[in-house]
């Protein structure tokens, strides 16, 4: 009688486990729910890797610079389907647990011989008084398998839920091993709908369509080296107090004619500060020359809009030691007094840096050579460079910057556009063996099969390695290629490009680099 009442009671535990809505089944529910949790929080730190806050920066004492460039649409499409992502791991796991419970229960109910069942049920219900009956079951049902179910249940939920973490651990050590010391790299914002151009008739033949009045496939060409040298040479400052920048006397960063009024971060004695027009003009002469060397022709002026949100958001990232496109605000801080409105208008919408002055915080966003990332998208260059921008602004406090560089007001000018940094006329004080070369499309040509090849046309050196970067920073797409080539003046490096389209119909971009000297 005794084993008939085991039998009876295991029965109607497993039933109880796997019932829908039993105390039991929430329990497994909730277990996976606080699993998926973890995953959660993980998948956050990895997005973080995006738009990174300070704290997740390597601090080496050697070189503190850092610096981002505005959030993109992009990148925050890449962040729901991560989240997305997410929600669909936690439902496989939630599947796969629901599952292990059926095979439990359809097993142990095999166990057990079904006309055994039935007999011990009908006699002892019969015979036995309800309440020992009752006691039976309660006592049975808290004994070892309803333990063993859910036990099962649990390891094989945490196995599914491990192997997600693992991977989530692995993209931020490869995120953390791509920064290089303590720089961090985000995307540019491009927060209107990109109108795209009514396509030309263009004259085809053999399926090649040619460029606009370009027979190597770029639409912007660069002028001579003795242009570009002339234009570099001939600019004069305003300044009193100069230093020699690569041959021409620039405005020296450190002195108080940098500003028009003195920045002070102390909020006992708050000044917003102002960077003065004639830094701002000699900071935009560098970025000019190399819009210049490109062939882009119009030239940056300083905004007086533009400069007020760049100021204040390099003081409100000065306050909150810490380069952030979206800065909390600062701890007591009261918010008109710093313009923390302006600061977040400024923080989306700049280049942001930190560890430079003003003069090199601008050379490296052309450069754009901190990290894998910058390397691989150019996104600080595409928004220096961006031909349909005109007027930008600059700010400084302490060693924290922004260049304010998204007026967020596109409309298509850039559609059928294709220009390269370097140009075909380069200059080699403006690059560094971390650059990368770049070729710049408008939203008409598609890059999805684009390959590059770059040859040194002295050393013979080849190198075919490229990646294709379609989100709009700058209001343009971007090959970037040639990784680690030989930069110095003199240099000449071949480049070919194919698989690109326009309208479906190929086309080929060919030109060659001729690397100079601005002194």
């Amino acid at each position: 009688m005794k084993k008939q009442f085991k039998a009876l009671a295991l029965v109607l535990a497993i039933l109880a486990t796997t019932g829908c809505g039993s105390d039991q089944a929430k329990v497994s529910k909730e277990t996976k729910a606080g699993q998926a949790e973890v995953v959660q929080t993980k998948e956050t730190k990895v997005a973080n890797v995006s738009t990174p806050k300070s704290g997740a920066i390597k601090v080496e004492e050697k070189d503190n610079r850092n610096y981002l460039i505005p959030q993109t649409l992009e990148l925050k499409e890449q962040d729901k389907k991560e989240d997305n992502k997410k929600e669909e791991v936690a439902e496989e796991i939630e599947d796969e647990a629901n599952k292990e419970v059926v095979l439990a229960k359809e097993t142990a109910i095999q166990q057990v011989p079904q006309e055994e069942v039935e007999q011990a049920i009908e006699q002892e219900v019969q015979q036995a008084p309800q309440e020992e009956i009752e006691q039976a079951i309660e006592q049975e049902v808290q004994q070892a398998p309803q333990e063993e179910i859910e036990q099962t249940i649990e390891q094989e939920v945490q196995e599914e839920i491990e192997q997600p973490i693992e991977e989530v651990e692995e993209q931020i050590e490869l995120a953390e091993a791509a920064t290089y010391e303590n720089a961090v790299v985000s995307a540019p914002a491009a927060k209107k709908e990109v109108a795209v151009a009514s396509p030309k008739e263009e004259d085809v033949e053999e399926n090649i369509v040619e460029a606009d009045n370009v027979s190597n496939g770029l639409t912007i060409t660069s002028p001579s080296a003795e242009e570009v040298k002339a234009y570099w040479s001939n600019y004069e400052s305003k300044a009193t107090d100069t230093i020699d920048y690569y041959g021409l006397n620039l405005i020296n960063p450190e002195s108080k004619e940098a500003f028009a009024s003195m920045p002070n971060a102390d909020l006992n004695k708050f000044n917003l500060g102002a960077v003065s027009n004639t830094a701002q003009e000699d900071a935009l002469h560098i970025v000019n020359t190399a819009r210049f060397a490109s062939g882009i022709k119009n030239e940056l002026t300083v905004g007086k809009k533009q400069a007020q949100f760049a100021q204040a958001a390099s003081m409100v990232n000065r306050l909150n030691l810490q380069v952030d496109h979206f800065p909390g605000l600062p701890a007591g801080a009261n918010s008109d007094l710093v313009k923390y409105e302006n600061a977040t208008i400024g923080a989306a919408n700049s280049n942001l840096s930190s560890g430079f002055n003003l003069l090199d915080s601008v050379l490296e966003y052309l450069k754009d050579d901190l990290g894998d990332e910058n390397q691989a998208e150019v996104g600080h260059r595409r928004w220096v460079l961006n031909p349909q921008v005109s007027q930008v602004g600059l700010g400084q406090a302490d060693e924290f910057n922004a260049m304010f560089v998204n007026n967020d007001n596109y409309a298509g000018e850039n559609a059928n556009t294709v220009y390269a940094y370097p140009g075909e006329t380069a200059i080699s004080e403006f690059y560094s063996e971390g650059s990368s070369l770049s070729l710049m499309f408008g939203e008409n040509f598609d890059l999805t099969n684009a390959q590059v090849e770059v040859k040194d046309l002295e050393t013979g050196e080849v190198n075919k390695e490229s990646h294709v970067d379609e989100s709009f920073k700058g209001n343009v797409k971007a090959i970037t290629f040639g990784y680690g080539m030989n930069y110095q003046a003199g240099t000449k490096l071949q480049v070919k490009v194919t698989g690109v389209t326009k309208n479906g119909q190929d086309y080929p971009v060919e030109y060659t680099i001729n690397y100079m000297s601005i002194r």
